[in-house]
């Protein structure tokens, strides 16, 4: 059977409760795109097309450039593992341990 429409709202709160920190390394990671993108192109804006951006002299740009590429590695591992967990039975029939988990 298939989970009703009133037990929608729990069944979303436990998905959150269950991935926090997925949620949160994806934002993490977004933000730290976001940030190396917008430096780049700063850099690289009104530049000629010879311009190198590593020998622009900014220290912070390459640091941030090694947090990103790290925090990578931290965001596909919690969006295979997240792909994984969401493919749990659990979630998308109605039984007990979902009834003890929403309630």
């Amino acid at each position: 059977a298939v989970v009703s429409t009133q037990s929608t709202g729990g069944l979303v709160a436990l998905l959150i409760r269950k991935f926090v920190a997925t949620i949160v390394v994806t934002l993490i990671y977004l933000a730290l795109c976001l940030a190396l993108h917008v430096w780049a192109m700063k850099l690289r804006w009104g530049k000629d097309k010879d311009f190198y951006i590593w020998n622009a002299g900014k220290d912070g740009y390459l640091i941030l450039y090694v947090c990103q590429r790290a925090g990578s590695v931290l965001y596909y591992f919690f969006y295979k593992r997240t792909t994984l967990r969401l493919g749990d039975p659990n979630y998308y029939k109605d039984s007990a341990w979902l009834r003890e988990h929403v309630n």
